[in-house]
């Protein structure tokens, strides 16, 4: 059975960001979000809106489809 959605995608955003040498506080600035928001989305308790998606993939250089694979 699949992982669920939010714990994949929560880790996928937290590999991107420190690939891109990004500490949370980096990239939730970068987003305009807490820092402690973010640490909820990596750590699967949180999901993204839209809008977020947008900019966490535009900071991250990969496309929006890309954080769902």
């Amino acid at each position: 059975m699949d992982e669920p959605l939010q714990p994949r995608l929560g880790a996928r955003i937290r590999d991107l960001r420190m690939r891109k040498g990004l500490s949370q506080t980096e990239l939730a600035e970068a987003i305009g979000v807490t820092n402690v928001w973010l640490c909820n989305v990596e750590r699967g308790h949180e999901l993204p809106s839209l809008v977020l998606l947008i900019r966490l993939a535009d900071v991250l250089d990969v496309s929006v489809a890309y954080l769902f694979r």
